[in-house]
């Protein structure tokens, strides 16, 4: 218990961290292509090195508490250590980056597009990070997990710039000491599309058709046709 806690803290330090470290000195000039596989490969590798052995995301454990895989206290467990492990890497990332920071709210804090409207925005949340987690809910692998990141860092990053964990954006706006107005479409969206993610493969399962068992001695009859039948 306490080694998965350790590995969730462990965990979301290093994704949040270069997670932030990558997106504070892109200046809005780097391909988004190059971010989305690099975050990708974060979270593949950090899934491996940990031995497939963490979630790094308080969204994506709610959903796992929903789906009853883990009960409520290491539920809560897990988000501190990955809140802990965010603040941690977010302190790092401040002190490395302070005069690079590319938002005024915190190391690779996420600003929303000014184009698009906020609540668009956070519909994208949701939907977004219920793809996810259904991803983490129905297929674990290391690599099929990096690459639904780097596919979902892809579509959100010009609207959002691809925050669909909680703990990075509330320890970044932590560490630089500012709140700002629009961050609530990164702390509930994400719970939110987890929330959703998990109806949906619960919708899917009660709608499951179960095949009708075929008797042996039917197949027999169809496969092999008794030659003397029309004698």
């Amino acid at each position: 218990f306490w080694q998965l806690s350790f590995s969730e803290l462990f965990g979301s330090f290093l994704i949040v961290l270069m997670s932030s470290l990558i997106v504070s000195r892109h200046d809005g000039k780097a391909v988004i292509l190059a971010i989305s596989l690099t975050t990708g490969l974060v979270y593949s590798t950090v899934l491996f090195i940990l031995g497939n052995h963490g979630y790094f995301n308080p969204a994506i454990t709610l959903s796992l508490f929903l789906s009853k895989r883990i009960p409520l206290i290491r539920m809560s467990m897990y988000m501190f250590a990955q809140l802990t492990g965010a603040i941690f890497a977010q302190l790092i990332a401040g002190y490395v980056m302070i005069p690079f920071w590319y938002s005024p709210y915190g190391p690779g804090a996420p600003l929303p597009n000014e184009d698009v409207d906020i609540f668009l925005i956070f519909v994208l949340e949701i939907f977004i990070t219920a793809a996810l987690s259904a991803v983490v809910g129905i297929h674990c692998d290391p690599k099929v997990i990096g690459l639904t990141i780097s596919l979902a860092t892809a579509v959100t990053f010009p609207f959002s710039m691809a925050c669909l964990n909680p703990a990075r954006s509330f320890s970044s706006h932590l560490v630089a000491g500012k709140f700002p107005v629009f961050s609530w479409i990164y702390w509930f969206g994400p719970f939110f599309g987890a929330a959703f993610g998990r109806l949906v493969i619960v919708a899917a399962d009660m709608m499951k058709i179960e095949p009708e068992e075929t008797k042996t001695d039917d197949v027999k009859q169809i496969l092999f046709v008794d030659s003397n039948s029309d004698e």
